[in-house]
């Protein structure tokens, strides 16, 4: 794996660092696990326009709660099916979120997906 690191930076090889070796796995399978979905929807967004990330209120255009500055800020789509809330201060374990309503479901990745197509 190459870690673009200089000389004076500490090696950020997985096996370098055995107390986390577990959630540096996990955390790989979770980007392999998702790389086809937005690799496509990535050429999809090439080949017919749009936007690969946007704001929620691009899909949910009636939720005014999208609007308000905590959502706006902090949350996200890719493309129209995964909802994407991330953990932004260090060592934070959990986030407070809203879902808009819509059928949501919890995926594996701590993140939540929609499985249907918004129109």
């Amino acid at each position: 794996m190459l870690t673009y690191s200089g000389a004076s930076v500490n090696s950020r090889e997985p096996f370098e660092h055995m107390a986390e070796l577990e959630y540096i796995k996990n955390t790989l399978n979770e980007r392999y696990a998702l790389i086809r979905f937005m690799y496509t929807k990535m050429f999809e967004a090439h080949m017919w326009g749009g936007a690969v990330v946007h704001p929620l209120f691009f899909d949910f255009t009636n939720d005014t709660k999208l609007y308000d500055r905590e959502v706006l800020d902090r949350t996200f789509m890719w493309s129209n099916s995964l909802y994407i809330i991330p953990a932004l201060i260090p060592h934070q374990t959990s986030v407070k979120a809203y879902l808009p309503n819509w059928r949501w479901y919890p995926c594996t990745m701590r993140c939540y997906l929609s499985l249907i197509h918004i129109s």
